[in-house]
């Protein structure tokens, strides 16, 4: 939640941030093209610089993470095919959207 000396303080930020861009009013197009991609350049120099100083973050086990379609729904019985329920559960989806539709 922004609490307002949070949202000062966005602000704050916010103005220094446009404070150090260049004046690009009544500029041309090129200008402000060549601001821009200066600016960029500096971001992902920044946004680097700031992933090195950052510390890596623990290491995740994906065990069990992956799981088969069977794993997740269980088998299918021999004698059910996919097409058995498709116009029912095609109804009930339209009918999710459109309670008229029957």
């Amino acid at each position: 939640q922004s609490t307002p000396s949070k949202k000062r303080e966005s602000g704050a930020d916010e103005a220094k941030a446009m404070a150090m861009l260049p004046d690009t009013a009544g500029g041309s197009v090129e200008a402000m093209r060549t601001n821009l991609l200066e600016a960029q350049s500096v971001v992902a120099s920044l946004t680097a610089s700031l992933l090195k100083e950052l510390p890596a973050p623990e290491a995740t086990s994906r065990t069990s993470y992956l799981r088969t379609l069977t794993e997740q729904i269980g088998t299918l019985l021999p004698e059910q095919k996919w097409e058995d329920e498709y116009l029912h559960l095609a109804k009930e989806y339209f009918r999710a959207d459109n309670p008229e539709y029957d």
